[in-house]
């Protein structure tokens, strides 16, 4: 990642660590110090970007492929912007750079019913058809809001990461976990094909306690304990920060190994709060505590309730619900299927190739004798 791509400061270096190499081989009129930090320049990248945002702006995440994703519905602007023009910002995934792109949404539908203004007699002379118009729908509350859902996925991290470091895992799981940690969604692999090689400071220190001379160690506690370590690292739900969540393996990883028992409770004001009115009611009923006037009433006697129990929300346990098994098979399914599809074409590469009788100088058919 190149200095000259950087948008942070000296204070976001030394905070993150980050090491600048001079290139000597690069032209002289520009800056060429880099840094093989990938993860630091990111995460320096990605707070500098969150302190600096223009107002009316957002922060846009990316695709695998470094595209950046728009809110559902969203129209790219490729002229120039006017009214209600979004500018998105994001990290480029090829360098790294704080790039922007500019989109708007589509107008919402007009309003209809009693409320809405008659555009006048029709064809037929019909002034009450306004009158006839459909009622307006408004679209009800989800059962937990954006921050409910943000502090699920910490509380999940959290007691993932604890049961990690201290949970009874058996050396066939923790192999196990090692495949769906690498499979998870913020867990980013550069193969040999990229023009510059990445090193990434916290997996090397971990990976560098269980080597000694250049050889793997063979005491098992260093390894359980590296393993544990890198685990933690790998897997996350956090649902805030640069592409921190690693989806449903870290779901299916936290069930392995009964991460629910680590959850902190969840009796309190902070995340009750995130609740519709529906699912708060549901929730005291479940538990025998009776609705109050106000939902403040009810959110303090379902704590009063559980002051001396853990309280774990339902949507915040780590199996998979049947739909979310459902969609992790069908994933699984198009990824296999796609991988069949290369093999099966990189073997017709390879059968035309030796089945190409103009690559054998000894066969008289290629030579154009008769067959």
């Amino acid at each position: 990642m190149w200095a000259r791509d950087a948008k942070f400061g000296d204070d976001l270096v030394k905070a993150y660590g980050i090491v600048w190499v001079e290139d000597l081989f690069e032209q002289g009129d520009e800056d060429n110090r880099y840094t093989t930090q990938v993860d630091a320049f990111l995460g320096a990248q990605h707070e500098w970007m969150s302190h600096n945002l223009p107002k009316k702006a957002i922060i846009l995440q990316t695709d695998e492929s470094g595209t950046p994703k728009l809110p559902p519905k969203g129209i790219p602007v490729h002229g120039k912007a006017g009214k209600g023009t979004i500018t998105g910002h994001y990290i480029a995934g090829r360098d790294g750079a704080i790039e922007t792109i500019c989109y708007r949404m589509p107008d919402p539908p007009a309003k209809k019913g009693k409320g809405a203004k008659a555009a006048g007699p029709g064809r037929d002379g019909d002034a009450d058809a306004a009158e006839t118009a459909a009622p307006v729908t408004t679209a009800s509350r989800p059962p937990v809001t954006k921050d409910g859902q943000r502090m699920i996925g910490d509380f999940q991290t959290d007691a993932l990461h604890e049961a990690l470091s201290t949970a009874e895992i058996d050396d066939l799981t923790m192999l196990g976990l090692f495949v769906l940690a690498a499979s998870g969604g913020n867990v980013e692999v550069r193969s040999g094909d990229t023009s510059f090689t990445t090193t990434y400071g916290a997996r090397d220190a971990i990976a560098g306690d269980i080597v000694e001379n250049g050889l793997l160690v063979h005491d098992p506690e260093t390894i359980r304990t590296g393993a544990r370590r890198m685990l933690r690292f790998m897997l996350s739900l956090r649902q805030s920060g640069w592409q921190s969540n690693s989806g449903l393996a870290a779901r299916i990883a936290g069930d392995a190994i009964g991460a629910d028992a680590f959850l902190a409770t969840m009796a309190t004001q902070d995340f009750l709060s995130c609740l519709s009115k529906a699912e708060m009611e549901r929730m005291a009923s479940a538990h025998n505590v009776l609705p109050r006037q106000t939902g403040k009433a009810t959110r303090a006697a379902f704590i009063e309730r559980f002051k001396d129990e853990r309280f774990t929300y339902d949507g915040s346990r780590f199996a998979l619900t049947s739909d979310e098994q459902k969609e992790h098979a069908a994933h699984a399914s198009r990824a296999n299927a796609a991988l069949s599809e290369e093999d099966d074409s990189d073997a017709g590469l390879g059968e035309s190739a030796e089945d190409d009788p103009g690559d054998d100088p000894g066969d008289d058919t290629a030579a154009g004798a008769p067959a």
